[in-house]
C-alpha cells in the first residue's frame, strides 16, 4: 500500500482579498474543482462555508499521497490548469494573501507505524510557490477508538460475542466460542483499540485471530 494521508479541517481566508478582482474568479475557479468526481487527491470536497468575522471558513476533506505539507504547494490550486493555477497563486502572492489551515491528518505508511496529526499554520505565495508559514503540529495517540471519534474510520457493529462466534467458526480445531470472549474484551481494552474495534479490523477473520492469538494465550496463562 502507498502512503496515504487523508486529512480533514478548514481553510480561512481574508473576506477583503476574496473582493478583489484579481483573486476571486481564481479563487472561485479552484473551488468548483475541489470535488471528488474532479480529482482523488488534494482538497476533495467542500463541506461547508462559513463567516468567522472578517474571514470565509471552508470546511474541507481530502487526501494526501504523504502528508499535507509535502501536498502544500499544489493544495489550492486543485484541478486548475498550470495557467489558470498561476493566475491564483500570482494575486495571492500579490496581495499578500495567507490562507490558514486548522487540519487534521492521518498518515498510513508501510514502513514506520501510523500517525495522527493536528496541524495549524498558514499557506503562502513566495515566488509563485505556495509553502507552508509558521506551522504547529500536535501529535495524536492512534487508536482505534480516536480513528472513529475523528471520523477516519467506522466503528466495527460486532460485539464481543459476535466476534468470538466468528473466530470460532474460523478455527474448527481451536478454541469454542464462550473460551475467547474474555480474551475478546482484554483486546478491546488493550490501549491501542481503547474500547472500540474499527470495521476494517474485524472484517478479515484471519487478521482479526492473529492480533488476538497473543491476547487469548495471555488469558489461558492467567487462569492456569
Amino acid at each position: 500500500m502507498a502512503d496515504q494521508a487523508p486529512f480533514y479541517g478548514t481553510l480561512s481566508i481574508d473576506n477583503q482579498a476574496l473582493e478583489n478582482q484579481a483573486l476571486a474568479g481564481s479563487w472561485q475557479a479552484a473551488l468548483k474543482t475541489f470535488d471528488q468526481s474532479v480529482q482523488e487527491w488534494g482538497i476533495t470536497a467542500v463541506t461547508s462555508v462559513d463567516s468567522d468575522g472578517a474571514q470565509t471558513v471552508y470546511s474541507i476533506t481530502g487526501k494526501t499521497d504523504e502528508g499535507w505539507d509535502e501536498a502544500v504547494d499544489t493544495i489550492l490550486a486543485g484541478a486548475l490548469s498550470k495557467d489558470q493555477a498561476k493566475m491564483l497563486y500570482a494575486a495571492l502572492e500579490s496581495l499578500a494573501t495567507p490562507v490558514a489551515f486548522d487540519i487534521t491528518e492521518y498518515l498510513e505508511q508501510e514502513d514506520t507505524e501510523d500517525a495522527l496529526s493536528h496541524e495549524t499554520g498558514q499557506i503562502v505565495v513566495k515566488g509563485g510557490v505556495a509553502q507552508v508559514q509558521g506551522a504547529q503540529y500536535e501529535d495524536i495517540p492512534v487508536t482505534s477508538a480516536k480513528l472513529v471519534e475523528l471520523g477516519f474510520a467506522e466503528e466495527s457493529e460486532m460485539d464481543d460475542e459476535e466476534l468470538a462466534v466468528m473466530v470460532a467458526s474460523s478455527m474448527p480445531e481451536g478454541p469454542k466460542a464462550d473460551d475467547i470472549i474474555d480474551a475478546i474484551a482484554d483486546l478491546r481494552n488493550d490501549p491501542k483499540h481503547g474500547g472500540v474495534f474499527t470495521a476494517e479490523e474485524t472484517s478479515d477473520p484471519q487478521t482479526f485471530i492473529e492480533e488476538l492469538e497473543g491476547t487469548y494465550w495471555d488469558e489461558m496463562d492467567d487462569e492456569s
